[in-house]
């Protein structure tokens, strides 16, 4: 491979001809994933490195947090306008908020994918972080969950080639049953939620592209990246039976 005006280029013959093939770099294809969709850094990293700071998705309302570390959520002292029921219900509020960033700033929403030096993962591997799987009927927030959940990390094939390389989700928790029961009945079921987000693919075809021959005096061709619609698992949803 050779250098050539900040891009990463490798010389290839072909008979008697020869090409340039221009391999994109990670900055080329983040603007390419940017270009079709956006790169959600809550479910998408390019690098194990920064999936290690992927947020919880089981601890739902830490994505709701003020990203400010010292933005804490200020609520007015005067009582001016509002009944006593209804200002005991905002203070509650307030403080469940002001508790949130506090635990947010001591660390308590670290990511479950910390990059460690033993925490590898190969190409096509889904990872369950089992230890901060949260069981049914545990609190979320100021609710209970009907289905318990498991944060995973998924790391893309390495064949096709898909950008980002890493997949941030959240799965049904697989030691329990699916359907929900309630005093002894069957009220109901639990359902893996998926989001869809724009990516990109590359399957290992090239095409040329006319501007940088003409640039370079020679034939070049680039990676065929195409548009790629990633499947994440996002969520574990409870369903009502109908009776």
């Amino acid at each position: 491979m050779v250098q050539a005006k900040d891009l990463e280029y490798g010389v290839k013959s072909l008979g008697k001809n020869v090409c340039i093939c221009k391999r994109y770099t990670e900055n080329e294809l983040i603007n390419r994933v940017n270009c079709s969709g956006t790169l959600n850094k809550n479910y998408l990293a390019v690098s194990r490195e920064q999936a290690g700071s992927f947020p919880n998705l089981a601890k739902r309302h830490h994505l709701r947090l003020q990203e400010k570390k010292h933005n804490q959520p200020h609520l007015s002292t005067s009582r001016q306008g509002f009944s006593s029921k209804l200002w005991k219900i905002l203070q509650k509020r307030h403080q469940n908020r002001a508790e949130d960033v506090q635990k947010k700033e001591n660390g308590e929403f670290q990511s479950p994918f910390r990059h460690d030096d033993d925490d590898s993962i190969g190409y096509g591997e889904m990872k369950v972080k089992t230890e901060n799987c949260l069981a049914r009927w545990s609190i979320d927030g100021n609710k209970k969950r009907a289905c318990g959940v498991c944060p995973t990390l998924t790391r893309q094939p390495q064949s096709p080639r898909r950008f980002p390389e890493y997949l941030n989700g959240l799965i049904c928790h697989p030691s329990e049953d699916s359907e929900v029961s309630l005093s002894g009945t069957v009220i109901g079921t639990c359902v893996q939620e998926t989001i869809t987000m724009e990516i990109v693919e590359w399957k290992g075809e090239w095409e040329e592209d006319a501007s940088l021959t003409q640039q370079n005096g020679i034939t070049t061709y680039v990676e065929k990246w195409d548009p790629y619609e990633q499947e994440i698992n996002s969520t574990c949803s409870f369903s009502f039976y109908q009776f």
